[in-house]
């Protein structure tokens, strides 16, 4: 469909109307040059030249009385009406939509970068800096949102490293923490992922392992045992000296119900190892 639009239609026929009154004006205006015929061509070309230029001035002159009426209609016609108003009104309204959606969409940015940092502080705080298990304060939290979800039982490891103060002493502090590290790895590696794992002290962790049996305990103790004394990390660390370490086993319900019980009963199982000689596992026996 061939769309004209009205102004460009105006100016061409205004500049046209122009050109031909320039064409024809010299046939009409013979008698003024007929005294200067060898400039016949230069005016009929100079009457041509202005008729175009007055056919383009008279287009200016329409279409700013033309702007100016429609402007004045616009104003007068919508001022009557009141749609001016109407329109300010929808304007404002868009605007306040933009901006409570703008709003809205900061609260929500917001309130996510909150719930995340908030996470994070949470996470941090409940875990161990140095070796990235959970540490002595959230044990006891775990452990009664474990005992509150109903488990029927639970193993509970105490596991100290065997004379630690001397491989800080002998290799330095630098070369403890390694050793700290890989000992939580290696614990981490033979409890499958579990996430009951503590640094309880110093060279001392907590493990709680949920649904265990005390047989499945002290399997899973002696793993962790064999692994940190045949572990080629650890004997870098050590001038390729083994390392080990003493394990004690409580249970619950049968040793107790609470936190402070069992691991008093895990302590002095692992207590009975390092009398009999460390690099062991034991299970709490009352008797």
């Amino acid at each position: 469909m061939l769309y004209i639009k009205p102004m460009k239609m105006i100016k061409t026929v205004l500049c046209a109307f122009g050109l031909v009154m320039g064409a024809i004006f010299p046939i009409y205006a013979s008698f003024f040059i007929s005294w200067i015929p060898e400039r016949k061509l230069v005016f009929c070309i100079g009457c041509l030249v202005a008729g175009y230029i007055v056919g383009l001035f008279s287009f200016y002159i329409v279409k700013t009385i033309l702007l100016k009426i429609d402007n004045y209609y616009k104003v007068t016609i919508l001022d009557k009406l009141g749609v001016e108003n109407i329109i300010n009104t929808e304007k404002e309204n868009d605007l306040i939509l933009n901006m409570k959606s703008e709003f809205n969409e900061l609260i929500n940015n917001y309130g996510a970068l909150m719930e995340s940092e908030s996470k994070h502080l949470l996470k941090l705080s409940i875990t161990d800096c140095l070796t990235s298990v959970y540490n002595h304060r959230y044990l006891y939290d775990y452990f009664e949102k474990k005992a509150s979800e109903g488990i029927s039982m639970m193993a509970i490891l105490f596991c100290d490293i065997d004379h630690f103060k001397m491989v800080n002493d002998t290799y330095g502090h630098i070369k403890g923490d390694l050793v700290l590290q890989e000992v939580a790895n290696i614990i981490r590696e033979s409890t499958n992922g579990n996430e009951g794992i503590f640094r309880y002290g110093g060279e001392e962790f907590v493990i709680l392992l949920n649904g265990y049996s005390d047989k499945e305990g002290f399997n899973t103790a002696e793993k962790i045992r064999l692994k940190i004394y045949d572990s080629n990390v650890i004997k870098s660390y050590c001038n390729f000296e083994s390392l080990t370490i003493s394990i004690g086993v409580a249970m619950y319900p049968d040793d107790g119900v609470n936190i402070d019980t069992l691991i008093n009963k895990a302590d002095k199982a692992m207590y009975h190892v390092k009398e009999c000689g460390r690099n062991s596992c034991k299970i709490y026996n009352s008797k």
